[in-house]
């Protein structure tokens, strides 16, 4: 059964490979744009200066937005008309899903995920205005952002703690997509706008003077 199974996979594969390999250069204008667009997107022609908004900026631009769906996501189930059982639960001993952590759990994501709106909605409009402090803004949201949802998990790990006998597997913390994302964020995102040459000639302050 098993030399049979790998005989199956061996013929798929040939396959395949056939079927790439024989379409290859059909593909080639097709190639040679996208290369030659990613290139645009990725590199500084000497006479680009460094004075535009593009290469990875742009990528900073789609994370950006990512993060800000998230938290929007994850801000709007927590609203009491949205989830008003469990905004009763937290304000009721009695219940048998109570933990005296859940209500500081959701005041603390109410609170932390607008703030976080916030700061995203001041990011933008000084990023798209060359303010020179923007980059600051953009790690300082990125670091909130992490300890916000570093909190959010050690809060989350507690509360369910109790359950964890119940589950089929137990729950752990820091692994959940938000959570990756961010930390994956801070540790690309931060780094570039630090160092940067492109980031600190359009954001410096005789950028747009």
């Amino acid at each position: 059964m098993r030399i049979e199974f790998s005989w199956r996979i061996g013929l798929i594969l040939t396959v395949t490979a056939i079927t790439v390999f024989s379409s290859y250069s059909t593909f080639n204008a097709q190639r040679e744009k996208l290369t030659e667009y990613f290139k645009q997107c990725t590199t500084t022609t000497p006479t680009d200066n460094y004075n535009a908004i593009r290469g990875w900026l742009y990528a900073w631009l789609l994370t950006a937005s990512v993060i800000s769906l998230k938290i929007v996501l994850g801000l709007i189930p927590l609203l009491p008309p949205f989830n008003h059982d469990m905004w009763a639960s937290a304000n009721n001993p009695a219940s048998y899903s109570y933990h005296p952590l859940l209500r500081p759990l959701l005041l603390i994501e109410l609170i932390g995920r607008t703030t976080l709106l916030s700061i995203a909605s001041a990011m933008v409009i000084d990023f798209f205005n060359r303010r020179p402090h923007a980059p600051r803004i953009v790690i300082g949201f990125l670091v909130a952002n992490l300890l916000f949802l570093m909190t959010e998990q050690l809060l989350l790990w507690k509360i369910m703690g109790q359950f964890n006998q119940f589950l089929l597997f137990g729950w752990k913390p820091f692994r959940n997509l938000e959570f990756v994302l961010a930390t994956i964020s801070c540790l690309v995102w931060i780094p570039y706008f630090l160092n940067s040459k492109r980031v600190k000639v359009i954001f410096s302050v005789h950028s747009h003077t």
